[in-house]
């Protein structure tokens, strides 16, 4: 090999280290630095009333899950999907609903059991929402293996509930804008699989998985200014509205909402 295409080559693989460093610096040192955004104070257990309807009919409803249960991104827990599609779908039929949300940020399913599902399980709840796996997903030390099994515990233990269960399936991450390439085209792939194994113990359950990986992707990567908040990694208050819009769209009964 000449000097010239030695040259050649060591610049190539200097360009391909610094791109690699970039690709997985860049999320951190933009969502995690300089535009960060904190979980939005989580009010826990409240009553949400219908002054309009004065027949004492209620309902209860919880939310488990991660930062995007309980709304990171916006400014409040009332601009998260479950507030969100509670305040417009079920709300309208009750005189007053009574909402808990116990998600965390950053939690993954092994936190969920451990933390949230005895919450639910000490309470009777009529419907019960889910928005967890991104974490699992995004982390090294899940494997797919571990996710499944904890799928699985999480929908025999939300099952004895006896509560209609809401559970949402990891969005798509081809569409956040902080994840450059190769590495969301890694995630996209890697969520597609895990929400694969999420449906089968669904099916197999018959729970519904609502999808807002194929659903909410097109709008989030056509309007990421509107979609995302200013992280540009968690939904923005009108990117949990897509998910509430999906959620709608795909729930196969109407008993409940």
């Amino acid at each position: 090999m000449s000097k010239k295409s030695l040259l050649i080559f060591i610049t190539i693989i200097l360009i391909l280290i610094i791109y690699g460093a970039l690709v997985f610096a860049f999320p951190f040192v933009y969502s995690g630095y300089y535009y960060k955004t904190v979980p939005p104070k989580n009010l826990v257990n409240f009553d949400i009333l219908n002054p309009l309807i004065t027949n004492n009919s209620s309902l209860k409803v919880a939310v488990i899950g991660d930062s995007t249960g309980i709304g990171q991104g916006t400014d409040s827990d009332t601009q998260s999907f479950g507030y969100q599609y509670t305040q417009t779908y079920l709300l309208p039929n009750y005189s007053f609903i009574n909402y808990s949300n116990f998600s965390q940020s950053g939690n993954s399913t092994s936190d969920v059991l451990q933390n949230q599902i005895p919450k639910v399980e000490t309470d009777k709840y009529d419907i019960i929402f889910v928005s967890i796996g991104s974490n699992d997903m995004i982390s090294t030390k899940t494997n797919k293996a571990e996710f499944t099994k904890n799928v699985s515990k999480l929908a025999d233990k939300l099952i004895s509930t006896k509560a209609k269960i809401i559970w949402l399936s990891i969005p798509d991450f081809i569409t956040v804008p902080t994840l450059l390439f190769p590495l969301n085209l890694y995630l996209s792939n890697r969520s597609k699989q895990f929400n694969q194994e999420t449906t089968k113990i669904l099916d197999t359950n018959k729970l519904q998985l609502i999808d807002v990986y194929d659903a909410t992707r097109q709008p989030f990567i056509d309007n990421p200014n509107k979609y995302f908040s200013k992280d540009k990694y968690h939904p923005s208050k009108d990117g949990y509205n897509l998910w509430v819009e999906a959620i709608k769209a795909q729930l196969q009964s109407n008993s409940i909402g």
